[in-house]
């Protein structure tokens, strides 16, 4: 079955429309494109077409501002320093409590 798939975005100024392929899926069996969508509310149009057949979906989409990688993550590469404080700080009161028994 082949089909061509096309993916349009709708915004007040005017439209971005981006063919979808194999290629830009992940599944080579599927279509995939890639539409970089702005921040905020936005109509997605997908039309398919196979011969003189046409179906259209509308899709709301809602989306917030990117993000990079380090905002993503920052919490995780805290982990690793906050466990060697406490470590630190266990092994010094370890140390003051073993030199007071004495």
């Amino acid at each position: 079955m082949s089909a061509d798939g096309r993916v349009t975005l709708e915004l007040p100024p005017g439209a971005a429309v981006v063919t979808a392929t194999h290629n830009a899926a992940t599944n080579k069996l599927l279509y995939g494109a890639w539409l970089d969508v702005p921040p905020g509310r936005s109509d997605i149009r997908v039309s398919v077409e196979r011969g003189d057949d046409i179906v259209s979906v509308d899709v709301p989409v809602s989306a917030g501002p990117a993000t990079t990688r380090l905002a993503r993550y920052w919490p995780h590469l805290l982990v690793p320093p906050i466990a060697i404080l406490l470590l630190v700080l266990h092994e010094r009161l370890a140390s003051v409590r073993r030199s007071a028994v004495r």
